[in-house]
């Protein structure tokens, strides 16, 4: 299996997509620990350093009412906003998510979270668990147009 080598988590090359969008979905799985994707066999137990596991448990509403409908705008858009046209990464940069984080070998009950996929991709980027709870907005990085036009944040996958 290949691994993107720019991450603090190992992030399996089949989630490209997902990176190249900021877009994770209920099911994804990450570990913190390269060896979580292999067997878990008895020399796998056997280890004694505590690993994070990010479940992606699915998308997220703050509300569970339905919108009133709006009538469209008469407003003209101006030149400026008309200009700028977001990116599938940066539309989905703050949509929210919960998720199921877990402490392997630490003995803790798993701990659901609201967060956003910005936070996530951050998270897997730098390896801070912190920014999965971190109240203020976090930005885009400037590098991911480039990054994402060229290919994912790797000269080369690593291997397992």
């Amino acid at each position: 299996m290949e691994y993107f080598s720019h991450f603090a988590w190992p992030i399996p090359s089949a989630f490209s997509d997902a990176l190249g969008t900021c877009t994770f979905s209920s099911g994804d799985v990450f570990y913190s620990d390269l060896d979580a994707y292999q067997a878990w066999d008895e020399a796998f137990y056997s280890k004694q350093t505590p690993f994070y596991e990010l479940r992606i448990m699915g998308s997220f509403s703050y509300s569970n009412t339905t919108a009133e409908p709006q009538p469209p705008t008469t407003n003209p858009v101006s030149p400026e906003k008309k200009k700028k046209t977001l990116t599938a990464f940066e539309k989905n940069w703050k949509r929210t998510l919960e998720i199921e984080l877990r402490i392997h070998r630490g003995n803790s009950e798993p701990v659901r979270l609201v967060t956003t996929q910005g936070a996530i991709y951050m998270t897997l980027w730098k390896g801070d668990v912190a920014i999965l709870t971190n109240p203020t907005p976090i930005p885009i990085p400037s590098f991911h147009n480039d990054m994402f036009a060229i290919g994912l944040p790797s000269d080369k996958p690593c291997q397992s």
